[in-house]
């Protein structure tokens, strides 16, 4: 590896540059073993994959990457996965460790039938990822041109993929409607868009409705909020927070 490669090194700088296109990320959290050549020389390493997409991966790793430069990768998933790629961003965690963009540059067809079974595998355990969480979540629900006054619904369900919700107010079914999520009452409230997919009368005088929301395009910031969200709701933690009010709803009464 020569001089001017050294000072690319991802070692001594903090790159945080986007992603040109919006990739559907599928959630991965598991480490794999790779091989790796880069300059002429192999190395074996080991990756941690935070997510991968049809475009590549998001990675941690203490490898002394080089940005931009053109890599050939084997990683031992179930079965070997070979493609070339290179490093187009990352961010410095400290203490050696990087967090990446692993970009695809070509991948065989054989491989690529690799690469689609490894995504079809991790989407499938997301699917599978519905928390039950039965707590009353505020938010608001945009009608017409503005988001109204706040509702309190109960959240029968939440996942990556959507909720079920009980709401006194029938919602536009077939259509694609806007909801501003109060999860956290120390964080901005999480924008989404869902389809309306099903709702249902409920009670003895059908007082309520049961609505089945599927997200719309949700962006890698809100995944990334759900996913935690969803996690600490799994470990309990949530529980203790949403049991007393959450939000007042000052923060934004202007939107």
């Amino acid at each position: 590896m020569d001089s001017s490669s050294e000072q690319e090194s991802f070692a001594p700088v903090n790159y945080d540059e986007r992603r040109a296109h919006q990739r559907k990320d599928v959630r991965v959290n598991k480490v794999f073993s790779a091989d790796i050549i880069m300059g002429g020389e192999e190395h074996k390493c080991r990756l941690y994959v935070a997510d991968v997409s049809e475009g590549g991966f998001k990675i941690t790793s203490d490898y002394p990457f080089v940005k931009n430069v053109p890599l050939l990768v084997t990683m031992h998933l179930k079965v070997p996965f070979t493609f070339t790629a290179e490093i187009p961003w990352g961010r410095d965690l400290g203490a050696g460790m990087h967090a990446l963009g692993l970009r695809f540059l070509s991948i065989e067809p054989d491989q690529k039938k690799v690469l689609d079974d490894f995504i079809a595998y991790y989407t499938s355990k997301e699917k599978a990822k519905v928390y039950r969480l039965n707590k009353i979540i505020p938010m608001r629900i945009k009608t017409g041109e503005s988001f109204p006054e706040p509702f309190y619904v109960l959240t029968i369900e939440i996942s990556l993929m959507g909720m079920k919700i009980s709401h006194d107010t029938r919602l536009p079914e077939g259509e694609i409607v806007e909801f501003k999520l109060y999860l956290d009452p120390h964080t901005k409230p999480l924008e989404v868009k869902a389809h309306v997919v099903s709702q249902k009368e409920e009670g003895m005088l059908g007082e309520n409705y049961i609505i089945n929301l599927e997200f719309i395009d949700l962006s890698y910031e809100a995944r990334e909020y759900l996913t935690s969200f969803i996690d600490n709701a799994m470990s309990g933690i949530i529980e203790k927070k949403i049991s007393r009010p959450v939000v007042m709803f000052d923060e934004d009464s202007s939107t």
